[in-house]
């Protein structure tokens, strides 16, 4: 998945559907999802899965349809000043407090791209 967003843009959502490595979706009855954003270095690939970056965002997500799986982050102001490509996930907290990190493999893209002011 990759998004493109202006600089200091809010008003496009991140929204997704957290499948399993088999394209179920996950069932999020009782879960809590953060979404997390970091910058991604020169030349990687989205399947790259170790990366060094800085995390910029770490934050609640909201939950649409936890029978579905579905998911959507919204960024706030400031979230989007920096213009480059970075990575995103989402990260899944079950009930029983373990962890899961989606997607299973690599990074959401964003793209940050420059105003012309």
């Amino acid at each position: 998945m990759t998004l493109y967003i202006k600089k200091g843009d809010t008003r496009k959502p991140i929204a997704a559907t957290l499948k399993s490595p088999k394209g179920v979706p996950i069932p999020l009855q009782g879960c809590a999802v953060r979404f997390k954003m970091a910058t991604a270095p020169p030349n990687y690939k989205l399947s790259d899965e170790n990366i060094t970056s800085k995390l910029l965002i770490n934050r609640e997500a909201l939950i649409l349809d936890a029978v579905k799986g579905r998911v959507a982050f919204a960024f706030e102001p400031g979230e989007t000043d920096q213009i480059g490509n970075m990575c995103g996930e989402f990260e899944v907290t079950y009930p029983d407090r373990s962890r899961e990190t989606f997607p299973t493999s690599g990074y959401i893209e964003i793209i940050v791209l420059n105003t012309l002011d």
